[in-house]
């Protein structure tokens, strides 16, 4: 590997470890009369600030050449079917994970954040859960294994927990549960043979069930 790939490399995956940090970090000056908007703003900011980042690393590490899209049926049929178990094993962690903490569980329900969000919010979760695989799935990939020489395994853990950290806002039970969760959608993409498509419909299709789960309860 010569030195501009290994420093380019090294270069954004510092850059995108944690996106979601300025956000964040913006999210606590935000006015108290735009307060009942703090998560769509913050949705907002992360979005811009990932897409950014996404396309500005994607210029310096190119990923065309390892770039594909289009899975077959029977792939696309199994990343439909793992979205609803995706949903399933993130309330599992959190149960474990509240129940490790001596939290008392009395039933299941979704987050607030996701009960409240706008249609606005709704868009935007979705447009990040695609910043995201594009980001920690296949860009990453390339890095990691391609450019660095990573193992897999290597690749699968150092990716989730930086999916996990983009995640921190929520809380650490939110965290860990993405961790979990990015492993899954590591494995799979890597079990497609590099498609893209696979986990990101999977982790799309995940996030519509919460938030379709959230506006329900909204409206009851």
């Amino acid at each position: 590997m010569n030195t501009p790939i290994l420093y380019h490399s090294l270069l954004v995956m510092m850059a995108t470890v944690y996106p979601v940090s300025l956000p964040q970090i913006a999210a606590n000056f935000i006015p108290r009369s735009a307060a009942k908007h703090t998560n769509t703003i913050y949705l907002a900011g992360s979005v811009l600030v990932t897409c950014f980042l996404l396309l500005l690393s994607i210029s310096l590490v190119p990923i065309k050449g390892q770039l594909r899209l289009f899975p077959d049926l029977h792939w696309a049929i199994i990343a439909i079917l793992i979205s609803p178990l995706l949903v399933g094993l993130e309330i599992l962690v959190g149960a474990v994970t509240l129940r490790l903490s001596g939290i008392r569980i009395l039933g299941w329900a979704v987050n607030s954040t996701w009960i409240k969000i706008s249609g606005i919010g709704f868009v935007l979760t979705i447009v990040m859960a695609i910043c995201e695989e594009f980001l920690y799935r296949q860009l990453w990939s390339v890095i990691m294994i391609a450019n660095l020489g990573l193992p897999i395994w290597g690749y699968i853990l150092i990716s989730s927990l930086a999916y996990g950290f983009n995640h921190l806002y929520y809380g650490l039970a939110t965290f860990i549960q993405k961790v979990v969760t990015g492993i899954v959608l590591a494995l799979l993409f890597l079990a497609s043979g590099g498609i893209i498509l696979v986990p990101l419909i999977a982790h799309t299709l995940q996030n519509a069930i919460v938030l379709i789960w959230g506006r329900c309860k909204k409206n009851e």
